[in-house]
């Protein structure tokens, strides 16, 4: 991955151009000698830098959803599947664990009572299928990072209300914030002291994004 380290730049905008500069003397130099009308230096920072395979990653996801938009115009087959096998008809919201978080989902759906709630831990190539582990609580295959995103869009589907996603790969937590209907907490590894402190953050953060859903769609 790029180096994420903030780097600032100058711009100068005047005649119908615009010119970078590393420092604000560069840019004063820039105006001296480019500009003979109005001039403006904006002082601009870069917010993310990814590298030609992540890059590649965002083209494969755009392509994919863009194929389904297309595909969504189209009429329903009779016999299309829509429904994840064993969601609960009361269930509004789903909170995801990424295979980071193992055994995150049985101990928050014991603490996060609501009916209207599920947890749903990705657990890698461990399982074929999706499995049904409690009356709230399913594990879900994923080989890949991929597999992630199509089961994100998969269960903004089956979770009218919305879907919450944990992860700690700064990747993954960048790529899924572009499937719609998906909330993200990016969690990075070390940030959060013990385990204990993770579930109390956690818990924190799920009861927040449910009051933040429901004051939205009060409004609408």
């Amino acid at each position: 991955m790029p180096d994420q380290t903030e780097k600032r730049v100058y711009i100068v905008a005047c005649e119908d151009r615009l010119y970078e500069a590393a420092s604000f003397g560069e840019a004063i130099l820039l105006v001296a000698s480019k500009c003979s009308s109005n001039a403006q230096v904006y002082k601009a920072a870069r917010i993310l830098a990814l590298s030609g395979e992540e890059v590649r990653d965002l083209q494969r996801i755009l392509k994919h959803y863009t194929t389904k938009t297309l595909r969504s115009q189209a009429p329903k087959q009779e016999n299309e599947i829509t429904q994840l096998k064993g969601v609960s008809s009361k269930a509004e919201y789903a909170v995801i664990f990424d295979q980071m978080y193992k055994g995150f989902a049985d101990i928050l759906a014991r603490e996060i009572t609501l009916p209207s709630i599920e947890f749903h831990e990705i657990l890698g190539r461990g399982i074929a299928e999706p499995l049904k582990v409690s009356d709230r609580v399913y594990r879900q295959p994923a080989r890949d990072d991929y597999d992630i995103l199509k089961l994100l869009e998969k269960l903004t589907n089956q979770y009218r209300k919305g879907v919450l996603f944990f992860t700690g790969d700064k990747r993954l937590a960048n790529q899924a914030r572009l499937v719609p209907g998906v909330h993200v907490e990016y969690i990075p590894p070390g940030e959060v002291a013990g385990k204990e402190m993770a579930l109390r953050l956690m818990s924190q953060r799920i009861k927040s994004w449910i009051e933040g859903e429901s004051k939205s769609r009060q409004v609408e």
